[in-house]
């Protein structure tokens, strides 16, 4: 019982610290387009994600806000900070690095990778763990979206949630799973409104259970991160 307060009092700590974080660092990192970020659930009304780029999604609950760079850029390409929903951002099709460091800390890397996109490619690059328990590790999802019809759409689970090896997401006739750290392939389903739910695979506990509307033609993700059990946090990602 005191075990379990006593992370209680850490995470509403976390949550707190990372709000403070927020308030003394300002804006988001510069982008190209001039834009700002958005932090709703699914990502497009307020801006336009690039079509060619990589996206950073911080899924550590108890991390300070990370930076994205290119080797192609001078300046910060987004500031992500945890459980929030960023746009792809624009990169050419040369050959570059692309890292993400600590926002307070920008000559520690926790990530760096020689990339080449082509044209209409995507990936994300995914923080996830724990500071205190886990350590932070990184994992570079290359999002190959698969070709859609005018009737169908596209959807997976990106799993960053402490508390669970692996995550189902439970849609009409499909069931996908993703191991901590990790997406699960996409499922292709008739565009328009799903119902979808993700459970702990282990036990069934379901962490997140709503419908989305999902247009002809685009891929999805559902981002989960947080602590199961604890705090949750469930984006549904345009891809």
């Amino acid at each position: 019982m005191r075990t379990n307060l006593k992370r209680k009092i850490f995470l509403i700590t976390s949550l707190i610290l990372s709000a403070s974080l927020i308030a003394c660092s300002g804006g988001g990192g510069s982008s190209d387009s001039g834009g700002s970020t958005d932090t709703s659930n699914i990502f497009g009304s307020n801006g336009q994600s690039a079509s060619t780029g990589v996206r950073v999604l911080n899924g550590a609950i108890d991390a300070a806000p990370i930076d994205l760079y290119s080797s192609e850029k001078s300046a910060v390409l987004e500031t992500a900070r945890f459980g929030l929903a960023y746009p792809f951002k624009g990169l050419s099709t040369n050959p570059q690095i692309v890292s993400i460091t600590r926002t307070q800390s920008p000559g520690n890397n926790l990530f760096s990778k020689n990339i080449t996109l082509n044209n209409n490619e995507r990936s994300t690059i995914l923080l996830y763990g724990s500071n205190r328990r886990f350590g932070l590790n990184t994992t570079y999802l290359a999002d190959s979206r698969p070709v859609l019809d005018a009737t169908s759409a596209a959807i997976r689970i990106i799993h960053s949630a402490i508390g669970a090896s692996q995550l189902n997401l439970v849609i009409p006739s499909k069931n996908l799973t993703a191991s901590f750290g990790n997406a699960s392939e996409y499922a292709v389903v008739p565009a328009g409104v799903l119902g979808a739910t993700v459970t702990r695979t282990a036990d069934g506990q379901v962490i997140h259970s709503a419908s989305h509307q999902l247009d002809a033609g685009k891929s999805y993700s559902l981002f989960a991160t947080g602590e199961v059990g604890y705090f949750t946090s469930t984006k549904f990602l345009e891809d």
